[in-house]
């Protein structure tokens, strides 16, 4: 395929999507113009304002076929590029992306320039190398278990299934909303409960986002929510998602999915994967992308922190990527530290702070001044239960590091206090500071 092929027929192919076409059959209308059949029609008229840009990858598929269709059916030679198909999949996209918004073509071809060398002058000057062997803990911060949020011990019903990984948010009106994932017989839902102090929590009896019914559909297994909020009342959910699978015999397929609501309450799956793995997407070095959170960063910017899988020799990172479109696409920047698993990331006064575990050995503490760079020191978290609402401590009411207490979640109330959260057994318990 040549520049001019690219030039011309990747606008239509986004046209097509933008106007509501499913990417396959936007390809399809495309191809149909270039053998001779005429300018097709869209799938639906869609206002300018709720436009919805593909993700890369759907972008990558469609240069990809068209470039095959060039070379089998046109029978066109092969012409060298300075830009490979991804390049033209990511930066056409963003060309347009800007003209759509009403920037003109000298600014927009600006701003992707910039954009590009900013990101090649990152990968040149970016030598890092990420935290191992647990960081260096400077010191401990014990936190006690006060109650349970959600699950059986919270009097949840017992068909829920096992409940895990709170996300916690403030609500304009001062109350707090909570996502949490049930692992039900069926698979994976995503539900909500609210609460009026943070610690006794109600929840909505119908799902927020429900795992699909197909075991082979790889969101049959949706969990780990963490969300964006966009214009209005909208809201995007980010989930790690994965068809059935048999724990103990078979890895989770997990990629990092996304679904749209315009309440909060009820949400539905958006097409295509968000941060995928290279079982599904060759390009990807990630052999599993689990759950993480996503936060702004101060220039605006989207980050979000993601256990991530490079290779079997090791358990997960966690990688900082980047997304500069409301997180529809992601850009990998740097892995931070090795080993460490199930982050919760949220600010406190004008710091980043984030809990993670690193292995199952303990849980700890990190704090950014700007959410990009992360220190090697931690404090760690030491779980307790004074209080014996469990069987689970030891004689001092020590909480056991386990993934009976994992998946961390955290909310700092109006006072700056900072309330903890851990899946506990099959429930999610509470956990104030001492």
């Amino acid at each position: 395929m040549d520049a001019e092929g690219s030039a011309v027929w990747f606008p239509e192919w986004l046209r097509y999507v933008l106007n509501g076409c499913e990417a396959t059959e936007a390809t399809t209308r495309v191809l149909m113009q270039i053998r001779g059949q005429g300018i097709q029609p869209v799938c639906r008229d869609v206002a300018l304002d709720s436009y919805a840009f593909p993700p890369r990858n759907l972008s990558l598929d469609f240069l990809e076929a068209l470039d095959a269709f060039y070379r089998d059916e046109l029978q066109r030679r092969v012409e060298l590029s300075h830009v490979n198909l991804e390049g033209k999949a990511v930066w056409l996209q963003e060309y347009l992306r800007y003209r759509v918004d009403g920037v003109s073509d000298a600014d927009a071809r600006s701003q992707v320039l910039t954009q590009i060398q900013e990101a090649d002058d990152r990968s040149d000057t970016d030598t890092e190398v990420p935290v191992t062997d647990g960081g260096t803990v400077i010191g401990t911060q014990r936190y006690n278990l006060v109650g349970f949020a959600a699950g059986p011990q919270a009097g949840e019903p017992a068909e829920y299934g096992q409940t895990v990984m709170a996300d916690v948010h403030t609500l304009e009106d001062g109350s707090y909303r909570m996502y949490y994932t049930t692992r039900h017989a069926t698979g994976n839902h995503v539900r909500i409960a609210h609460s009026a102090d943070a610690r006794s929590w109600t929840s909505q009896a119908a799902p927020a986002l429900s795992g699909s019914s197909d075991t082979e559909d790889y969101r049959f297994e949706c969990g780990g929510a963490t969300t964006l909020d966009l214009e209005g009342t909208d809201i995007r959910m980010f989930v790690r998602c994965t068809k059935k699978y048999t724990p103990g015999e078979e890895k989770p397929d997990y990629a990092i999915y996304s679904a749209l609501s315009h309440d909060g309450l009820s949400f539905e799956h958006e097409a295509g994967a968000r941060i995928d793995n290279s079982g599904h997407e060759a390009s990807s070095p990630w052999l599993t992308v689990g759950h993480g959170r996503v936060y702004t960063l101060p220039d605006g910017t989207l980050g979000g922190i993601f256990s991530v899988e490079a290779d079997d020799q090791h358990p997960a990172d966690l990688a900082l990527f980047t997304s500069v479109d409301e997180g529809m696409n992601w850009t990998y920047e740097k892995t931070l530290y090795q080993d460490w698993h199930d982050p919760v990331v949220f600010k406190r006064g004008e710091q980043y702070v984030m809990f993670a575990y690193y292995l199952l050995e303990y849980p700890a503490m990190m704090v950014s001044e700007d959410g990009r760079n992360w220190p090697e020191e931690v404090t760690q978290l030491e779980l307790y239960d004074p209080n014996t609402l469990s069987d689970d401590g030891d004689s001092g009411g020590r909480l056991p590091y386990d993934d009976g207490h994992a998946d961390l979640g955290a909310l700092v109330l109006p006072g700056g206090q900072t309330l903890l959260y851990t899946n506990f057994n099959g429930s999610i318990g509470v956990y104030e500071p001492e």
